[in-house]
């Protein structure tokens, strides 16, 4: 399992296939609380779907082209297109449909 942090320098990544974007900040208690299912699902969509997260308060130019404007957003890419967005806590059996849905 391997999450990487998305950034500017990156983001053509997303051209690659699936991925799914955790949009988050280190002030938020709720995408603290996720890490654990983030991981969860990173574990499970290992070698299928890339998991990258996205630091909204360093990559704030990202994030804005992103539209961000809540958070966790989980973002679902298939080959650069962002196919499906979650916004808020997820549960993780919704975020692996959402992964499966995108191969």
């Amino acid at each position: 399992m391997q999450i990487q942090e998305l950034t500017e320098s990156n983001f053509h990544l997303l051209q690659d296939g699936p991925a799914m974007v955790v949009a988050k900040a280190p002030w938020c208690g709720p995408c603290k609380s996720q890490q654990p299912t983030i991981e969860a699902v990173a574990a499970k969509m290992a070698g299928k779907v890339k998991v990258f997260t996205l630091d909204t308060d360093v990559q704030q130019t990202l994030a804005s082209r992103q539209n961000i404007r809540g958070l966790p957003t989980y973002m679902f890419f298939s080959h650069g297109q962002r196919v499906a967005t979650l916004v808020g806590a997820a549960v993780e059996s919704d975020l692996l449909q959402h992964c499966t849905n995108i191969l």
